[in-house]
């Protein structure tokens, strides 16, 4: 994120609101599209354990370890499967850093502006405070794209879907439900996960 502020902070601009909505965002929108490449395989584990040991499924399960999972999978479909879910979580995460960073920046200068300090000298329980308000951000207006990106990485990967093709089922089986299932549990996590970032 810095690295790309850094590169295109020097960008002419009239005013100075609409500059530093640009970079940040734009900033955030880009470090989104990046993670997601690091964050998919992560993520992908994550899921296919948890429906795996969590799942209800009378059977032994294939693996209970990321070390087990990494293997299965890539055994069974190749490394390329790890990316499975790749452009839902690019979808999500695009738009959901493009408004992390400008949310925590936009918090820690009110902060600063009230108690009348530079941004430099904020307290870590400030900097705190801006990161839960951002996080909190992040989750609740990107939630249903979270949920879509869950689901098609939950699918068997010879049964995967695309991103409007997951959307489509989600819909036909449970509608709006089918967005917004667990989302307050999701909603408080964010608030302890995203102050520390």
């Amino acid at each position: 994120y810095k690295i790309s502020f850094s590169s295109i902070s020097s960008f002419p601009c009239f005013h100075p609101f609409i500059l530093f909505c640009f970079l940040h965002n734009t900033t955030g929108a880009g470090t989104g599209f990046m993670i997601s490449f690091i964050e998919t395989p992560i993520d992908l584990v994550k899921t296919k354990l948890q429906i795996c040991v969590f799942g209800g499924n009378k059977d032994k399960p294939k693996y209970s370890s990321v070390a087990e999972c990494v293997r299965y999978l890539t055994k069974k479909n190749g490394i390329k499967s790890l990316w499975q879910g790749l452009v839902a979580t690019m979808v999500r995460n695009v738009p959901a850093n493009a408004v992390f960073f400008p949310v925590s920046e936009i918090v820690k200068i009110k902060i600063a502006q009230h108690n009348d300090i530079p941004i430099e000298q904020l307290q870590v329980h400030h900097k705190l405070i801006a990161g839960a308000c951002a996080g909190m951000c992040y989750w609740i207006g990107t939630y249903p794209l979270d949920a879509i990106k869950g689901t098609s990485q939950s699918y068997k990967y010879a049964e995967r879907l695309g991103w409007i093709g997951t959307v489509n089922k989600m819909w036909r089986d449970g509608g709006v439900g089918s967005f917004t299932r667990g989302f307050w549990p999701c909603a408080a996590r964010s608030i302890p996960a995203c102050a520390v970032m």
